[in-house]
């Protein structure tokens, strides 16, 4: 009796090993894929990590550029109004005299009224006239 007994228990002692080392397999090998993973998604998330990084520096130089195409823009803006409301310069040596310039600043010019045909001088006009009346080139080869 003691030798079944003995044997029982050897048996019952493989049989529970064999199933804990089969047991201890199974959860490795899920513990080796769950730190694979683990590891891919940390890769990844680095790699995330420096493309948001290149991302915002690419934002951060766009901004900058813009500010200053701004300055610029909002430069020559100021500058084109100094330019429109500049007061007219005074020369130190006038061509005209004051009361000269004072009276062609002030005055107004008038309007000139169309000219009618009629009033063309003679010597344009459509009848030969004056001058430019002739014998046609014509009539001098006849006269010869």
């Amino acid at each position: 009796m003691e030798l079944i007994n003995a044997f029982i228990f050897f048996l019952i002692g493989v049989v529970v090993g064999v199933s804990l080392m089969l047991l201890r397999n199974r959860l490795s090998n899920n513990s080796n894929d769950i730190k694979n993973q683990l590891e891919q998604y940390k890769q990844e998330n680095a790699q995330v990590k420096q493309e948001w990084q290149d991302q915002l520096i690419s934002f951060k130089s766009i901004s900058n550029q813009l500010n200053e195409l701004s300055g610029q823009i909002d430069q020559q803006v100021s500058d084109a109004q100094q330019v429109l409301h500049k007061a007219p310069i005074n020369n130190a040596f006038p061509f005209f005299s004051k009361e000269a310039t004072d009276f062609l600043q002030n005055s107004k010019p008038k309007k000139r009224g169309k000219e009618l045909p009629s009033d063309q001088p003679l010597d344009y006009s459509n009848t030969g006239s004056g001058v430019f009346k002739g014998i046609s080139p014509e009539k001098v080869v006849e006269n010869k």
